[in-house]
């Protein structure tokens, strides 16, 4: 509602996946060498010279992905719209485990759904920049 009240909208998967570099064969979002700890708030439990946040971290508080975005993985989960429409929760929250975030998952949930570890990101389309 938000982002359609603004002249915006919710990403599609497709988009979301491609912001996040998961446009490679594998559907992981970090090369075997890097540690997700290096891009992502993941599991906060043990925490890492750059991870020192118990919940949520500041937007930019990690390192930029390949396309130069933040926080695409880990923080919180990211609202997107899937397939037929269906409302999907992406990337993975400050709780998810290190080896959980290194690969792709989705859920699926009714638009209602709240928790503190789930946000969006909003897109506008160029066309409607171009107006």
């Amino acid at each position: 509602k938000f982002a359609r009240d603004n002249g915006k909208r919710l990403p599609t998967l497709d988009e979301w996946r491609t912001a996040a570099g998961l446009y490679k064969t594998n559907d992981n979002y970090f090369d075997d060498n890097e540690s997700p700890r290096e891009y992502a708030n993941v599991y906060d439990l043990v925490s890492s010279s750059k991870d020192t946040y118990t919940k949520t971290a500041p937007v930019g508080k990690f390192s930029p992905n390949k396309n130069n975005l933040y926080d695409l993985v880990g923080n919180v989960e990211e609202w997107c719209i899937g397939s037929g429409n269906t409302p999907t929760r992406v990337g993975g929250h400050y709780g998810t485990k290190e080896s959980r975030s290194r690969s792709f998952r989705l859920k699926t949930h009714k638009e209602d759904y709240t928790s503190d570890k789930l946000g969006f990101r909003c897109v506008v389309d160029v066309d409607t920049l171009l107006k």
